[in-house]
């Protein structure tokens, strides 16, 4: 029968449900969530004592939903046992904050116990918090001398590790190499041209161990100058802190212990702070052959300064920059690189996930945006968080989306994959990335992207051709009136007095719901083959071919099966995550998802499926559920929700999103990096640890993402309540 094979998906539920709670069968249990998810599940847990649902609305608690009272918080103790949060695990933590207080266990969906997690804290006392930009720039204007180091100080790059860089140039010049380790050769070269050598000095050594011309060697030294030069970033308030004193006509000197020359420091320090100084103002260690961290460049700058003035030093280094100058009686300030930042904030977890250079140059990219100020944190103690949209469409999803486009041209050229249609409104936003990363990059031969106009509704609908395939649409998941499921599903509008508001819970009231619709079966067939007919015309302007594939978000690849339905075509489907396990009985042969290990077949271990409800709310359109194509081939749309009324923040999200793609292109970092099994395991799970528990995004963000899902049920939710 249709309906069984349809629910054949939520059989897996049942059984996980029995595993983590058939224990519990002699208590009585109260199930939080009166979504999908218990939409299916109830009528299967007959031998369970449930005494009621949860709910956070509380104009539902007294009204009976799928057969059960809903309770409140209050009444649930009281007739009550334990409580299970039935629904997806994006909200879990949202919903136990929500109920924590309440004195009867609360259990995940998973059969694990909620409890408060008591994470460590030590950062958020740190006496570093109770500096500031404003204290800083006071004590600066009330000295005479001021002297900056450069590197992670007035610079930092976009890389967590500096050496990373040479992975870089070995992957752009190996043709030079021929099979030899330009990152072992650089770093032995350094070391044996000593602490104080310059660039010069060590390209010398790597010449003569590489075998290279002098050609050659110069030709590496200037790409080496290149690769650092663009992922150089000025940290804004740094530099705002040297233009400011040379504004007030300080004494100024740039102190470092580096190999680069001054000559070349002194280009870049103009380039990105404006600032232009004289190489007098450069005191660096391979030019003076003295070192900062052993205090002997300390000396020499104390002697050129003795009975000046007031003097104060800004760096980073708790020796080379705090310890030794202060030997030499020097006023310091020290600020911390980005890499303390991180390692003292909230999202300190993020640092063992780097494995490669190439997880480290995205990393750093992400720091770069987050603690380019060395006060970022201090309001926070130490808590990162997102206050702008551009910053969270560039650390949070950017990466995300950048890592998924990068996946699909690569699994383009891998399968000979022509073009992409990017479906649904999840692919509005996704195929603006795509073409965007594709021009960018220069890439000629990459597939052609097309926007498909396509939803659940549309396309299971047009798809209709016997009673078999109508029963199949008719009894999936939904909640409320009868007219309103006649009408979201059929375009079929019922009279008033014809059971109209009769309110209806799928799959439960089934039988009652085959009766109650028999009726209008020949309106519904006659309504479903004229959108069919209309849908298949709109379809004839796009090259669906066989080297053709679909691009969504998740899940079951419905829209990928109706699709082949209707067009009598196989098509491949790419997406985020999905369900390729034999519960599915859709597409799972012929999907392929991205963010989930090969084991994984439901992807449920896979970071973005825990926490890929923020994604599916950014990821819309600017227009309600694409309903049909009418007789003049134009979409007719659903009402618009609170994601629509909220597009213009997506738009500005998305611009972020750009950035992270454009600097990827930029910095050289997309002709090396590929999106293989360990960088998007990287990625996953780094925004895993951005999402985690409290995320990382402000209150003005939280509230412009909502849930929505028309073809099950009629409300709204914000996910962050």
């Amino acid at each position: 029968m249709a309906y069984k094979d349809e629910m054949s998906a939520y059989d897996a539920e049942k059984l996980d449900f029995e595993a983590a709670f058939g224990k519990f069968k002699d208590k009585r249990l109260a199930i939080y969530g009166i979504g999908r998810m218990s939409a299916t599940l109830l009528p299967e847990l007959g031998d369970y004592r449930i005494v009621g649902l949860l709910d956070r609305d509380s104009s539902n608690w007294g009204k009976v939903i799928y057969g059960y009272p809903v309770l409140s918080v209050e009444e649930a103790e009281k007739e009550a046992d334990l409580v299970i949060i039935n629904t997806a695990e994006s909200y879990w933590n949202v919903i136990w904050n929500r109920i924590s207080g309440i004195s009867i266990p609360v259990y995940f969906k998973n059969g694990v116990l909620a409890k408060k997690e008591e994470k460590e804290i030590f950062f958020q006392n740190l006496p570093y918090w109770n500096g500031s930009y404003e204290k800083l720039q006071k004590e600066v204007l009330e000295c005479d001398i001021v002297s900056f180091d450069i590197f992670d100080t007035l610079l930092m790059r976009t890389a967590m590790d500096p050496i990373d860089m040479f992975h870089f140039i070995e992957k752009q010049e190996e043709e030079i190499f021929q099979g030899e380790d330009f990152f072992e050769l650089r770093k032995k070269a350094s070391a044996a041209a000593g602490e104080n050598a310059t660039l010069t000095d060590i390209y010398s050594k790597l010449q003569l161990w590489g075998r290279l011309s002098h050609g050659q060697a110069a030709a590496l030294k200037a790409r080496e100058l290149i690769a650092e030069r663009k992922n150089f970033r000025a940290r804004k308030d740094m530099v705002c802190l040297l233009q400011k004193a040379v504004e007030k006509r300080k004494e100024v000197y740039l102190i470092s212990d580096m190999y680069m020359e001054s000559d070349y420091l002194a280009e870049v320090i103009y380039e990105l702070a404006g600032v232009k100084l004289p190489r007098s103002c450069f005191l660096i260690s391979s030019e003076r052959k003295k070192q900062k961290k052993d205090g002997t460049l300390w000396k020499e700058y104390a002697d050129r300064i003795k009975g000046r003035g007031k003097a104060i030093h800004i760096g980073d280094d708790k020796k080379a920059d705090e310890i030794e100058p202060r030997k030499m009686g020097i006023g310091v300030y020290r600020i911390w690189k980005a890499n303390e930042m991180l390692a003292n904030s909230s999202l300190a977890d993020i640092r063992s996930l780097v494995c490669n250079p190439y997880e480290s140059l995205l990393a750093g990219h992400i720091m770069e945006r987050l603690f380019n100020s060395p006060f970022a944190l201090n309001q926070m103690k130490g808590k990162v968080q997102i206050d702008r949209l551009r910053v969270m469409g560039y650390c949070v999803l950017g990466p995300v989306i950048y890592i998924f486009l990068k996946w699909l041209l690569e699994q383009a050229e891998k399968k000979g994959i022509c073009d992409y249609l990017f479906v649904a409104r999840d692919g509005w936003f996704l195929l603006q990335d795509y073409e965007y990363l594709v021009g960018l990059s220069e890439k000629k031969n990459a597939p052609k992207g097309y926007y498909l106009g396509a939803s659940r509704r549309l396309v299971s609908a047009a798809s209709i051709r016997t009673e078999d395939d109508f029963e199949k649409i008719l009894l999936l998941p939904y909640r409320g009136t009868f007219s309103q499921l006649m009408e979201k599903r059929f375009n079929v509008r019922i009279k008033e007095g014809e059971n109209a508001n009769k309110m209806i819970s799928l799959p439960a009231d089934a039988e009652m719901i085959k009766k109650l619709s028999f009726p209008y079966m020949a309106q519904i067939m006659t309504e479903m083959k004229e959108e069919r007919e209309n849908y298949q015309k709109y379809l004839e302007q796009f090259p669906i071919e066989k080297a053709t594939a679909v691009v969504d978000f998740c899940y079951h690849g419905t829209i990928q099966y109706y699709l082949q339905k209707i067009i009598g075509k196989r098509l491949d489907g790419y997406y985020f995550f999905a369900d390729i396990s034999s519960n599915n009985p859709y597409c799972r042969e012929n999907m392929f998802p991205c963010f989930q290990d090969e084991s994984d077949k439901e992807g449920k271990e896979s970071e973005i499926y825990k926490k890929w409800i923020l994604i599916e709310s950014f990821l819309t359109a600017p227009h309600g559920m694409i309903q049909y194509v009418d007789k003049n081939g134009e979409f007719v749309y659903g009402r618009q929700g609170r994601n629509q009324i909220f597009f213009q923040e997506r738009i500005e999200i998305n611009e972020g999103v750009k950035e992270f793609i454009r600097d990827m292109v930029k910095d050289d970092v997309d002709r090396c990096l590929s999106a293989d099994h360990a960088m998007i395991r990287f990625v996953r799970k780094a925004y895993g640890c951005m999402m985690e528990g409290d995320s990382v995004l402000g209150a003005e963000i939280r509230k412009y993402f909502y849930f929505d899902n028309d073809m099950v049920h009629d409300r709204e939710l914000n996910i962050f309540e």
